[in-house]
């Protein structure tokens, strides 16, 4: 999850993943103030909670945001957040695509003393809902010793990785330069663990899989947003043909806290619930702007329970009743009735 990507949706459509994030997404990203990203946080949680997801988490929440607005996000909602810190440092061998990189994201290898002054700070804060997470760059963006400094680290400290990684094609082109695979790679500086989550993972293929399910890593691949930028699919088939269904999951950019498998429904009838209140219509056309709550906020629709022995409606209705000519004689409606008659036929004959 990119929780102050939220912010600006719709501003970069119908572009590839290249130029959506260089020329769109970064810059954007990099001009963000701290008070800014507070609302992105709030405004990416509250849709969350709306959708039902109860943990997320946040892959790379840049130092120019502050991260203790992000917490104090977490802290007031509710829900439980795995917070990623950016830990990263400048490769200056790193591709050309990922050298255009804007200013304002560029951090140094400050970032991992930092995040683990986050980890001690906050780490177990609100009831436990909180979680610090390392929030490392792409390989190829960062160099390799920072990679292993901050894996070792991770571990003596117990501290969970997120890291995107094999989201373009072109990432095979970045690790060919190590002259390993890229899970290879990310193997031989200690990157694969029980507690690092690989986003993505788009290009996944062949002894990779093996060795990230040996190792026990976690997959989160996000099909909505690699559909919307065409930048591929997780070969989810050959991965749960190793993995176990807790070692990958299923998320639009959020990573929720386990994947179960849907429960069977049973084969009765239940009782339709009826909703307590309809979703206010939009205005269309030149509809008054006034607040109209008969319209905006309709009564609840009654449903007529079907007729069974336990809701008490097993019984056939009585029929109407009939007309006054059609009733027996004696019935006190037709006796008053007829006594009416004789009173005017009575006085019909005193004039």
């Amino acid at each position: 999850m990119h929780c102050v990507q939220s912010l600006f949706r719709g501003t970069a459509d119908d572009c590839d993943l290249i130029t959506w994030m260089c020329d769109r997404i970064w810059v954007m990203q990099g001009s963000i103030l701290p008070h800014e990203a507070l609302s992105g946080a709030r405004l990416s949680i509250a849709e969350m909670l709306l959708g039902g997801t109860t943990t997320f988490l946040e892959s790379l929440w840049a130092e120019r945001y502050g991260f203790g607005n992000l917490v104090k996000a977490v802290e007031e909602s509710g829900i439980r957040g795995c917070l990623g810190k950016v830990v990263m440092d400048v490769n200056p061998d790193q591709p050309a695509f990922r050298n255009r990189m804007h200013k304002g994201l560029v951090e140094g290898p400050e970032t991992l003393p930092n995040a683990i002054k986050m980890w001690e700070q906050y780490d177990g804060v609100a009831d436990g809902r909180v979680k610090v997470w390392f929030g490392a760059r792409t390989p190829g963006g960062v160099s390799t010793s920072f990679l292993e400094r901050m894996c070792k680290e991770a571990k003596e400290r117990g501290i969970h990785i997120t890291m995107h990684c094999l989201e373009e094609k072109m990432d095979h082109d970045v690790f060919k330069q190590f002259g390993k695979s890229p899970m290879e790679y990310c193997d031989s500086i200690g990157l694969l663990s029980d507690r690092t989550v690989l986003i993505h993972m788009c290009w996944v293929e062949g002894e990779d899989i093996k060795l990230l399910a040996k190792t026990g890593t976690h997959i989160a691949h996000c099909p909505a947003s690699n559909m919307k930028l065409a930048s591929g699919f997780c070969p989810v088939p050959e991965v749960r043909l190793l993995f176990s269904l807790s070692h990958i999951s299923s998320h639009t950019k959020i990573l929720t806290s386990q994947t179960a498998t849907p429960r069977k429904r049973k084969r009765r009838h239940r009782r339709r619930r009826r909703p307590l209140q309809q979703h206010p219509r939009p205005l269309r056309g030149n509809a008054s702007l006034r607040p109209n709550p008969q319209r905006a906020y309709p009564q609840p629709i009654r449903r007529l329970r079907r007729a069974s022995p336990r809701n008490g409606h097993h019984k056939r209705r009585q029929s109407p009743r009939p007309l006054l000519r059609n009733r027996k004689p004696g019935n006190r409606q037709e006796s008053r009735f007829r006594r009416h008659r004789v009173k005017e036929s009575a006085s019909d004959s005193e004039l």
